[in-house]
């Protein structure tokens, strides 16, 4: 749902940032038992990391803008997490 797609974009654009997420995403997936758990997580902290790499104002909102659209696609599995339906790992 365009999250692996937006960690290559991560892993360009603020390395840091994405080998800390791949070991937030690693870790919270463990806990929680769900990959969209994880993926949402990542997704909400990636602009801030890129943000705290010092990257130029449009590159944030680039990467804001890429968030956004990964967090529509996952609208379904954010709906069932609510419902307490979504599968787990």
């Amino acid at each position: 749902k365009g999250v692996a797609s937006g960690g290559g974009i991560a892993l360009v654009m603020a390395p840091a940032t994405f080998v800390v997420l791949v070991l937030l995403w690693f870790a919270t997936s463990r806990i929680t038992k769900k990959a969209s758990v994880a993926s949402i997580a990542v997704v909400a902290l990636l602009p801030v990391g890129v943000a705290v790499e010092h990257r130029r104002a449009w590159e944030v909102l680039a990467i804001m803008g890429i968030c956004v659209l990964v967090m529509a696609r996952h609208l379904g599995n954010i709906r069932r997490l609510l419902a307490r339906r979504e599968h787990a790992l």
